[in-house]
C-alpha cells in the first residue's frame, strides 16, 4: 500500500505523490498523451479553419501568422499591413491581401536562379 500526500491536477492529468515521491501511474500517463494529441490534432483543424475565413480579427490573425496580437498592433499602427477599421471600430483583416502581403519580396531558390542564367544564356 502506498501513501499519497497529495494529489494535483495539472492540465486535466492526476499526479500523486509529494516533492520526494511522485507516481503517475500508466494509464494515467497514456490517457495524457492521447489527450495531448487530440489538442494538437483539434489545434491543426482550428488553424485550417482560419484559413477558410475571409475576413480575420487581430486574435485569429495572431493564429493564423504565427504573430503576436502586440506585434499586429505595431504592424497596424505603422501602416506596414493592410487591414479595415469600419467606423473607427474595430480591425479586420482580408485574408487574401495578408496572404499576398506575406509573400511579398519572395527569394528565389539556387535552382531558380540557375534556371534563369541557363535561359538567358541559351538567348544569347
Amino acid at each position: 500500500m502506498k501513501m499519497v500526500k497529495s494529489l494535483t491536477i495539472v492540465n486535466d492529468q492526476c499526479h500523486f505523490g509529494s516533492p520526494f515521491f511522485s507516481f503517475a501511474g500508466h494509464h494515467q500517463t497514456k490517457a495524457a498523451m492521447e489527450n495531448e494529441q487530440i489538442l494538437h490534432k483539434l489545434n491543426r483543424i482550428e488553424k485550417f479553419m482560419f484559413g477558410l475565413k475571409d475576413i480575420l480579427n487581430p486574435e485569429e490573425l495572431s493564429d493564423y501568422t504565427g504573430f503576436k496580437v502586440s506585434y499586429i498592433y505595431k504592424l497596424v499602427s505603422q501602416s506596414k499591413i493592410p487591414y479595415s477599421k469600419p467606423n473607427n471600430g474595430a480591425l479586420f483583416f482580408d485574408r487574401k491581401k495578408i496572404d499576398d502581403w506575406l509573400l511579398q519580396n519572395p527569394s528565389k531558390s539556387e535552382a531558380e536562379i540557375r534556371k534563369e542564367a541557363f535561359q538567358y544564356t541559351r538567348k544569347k
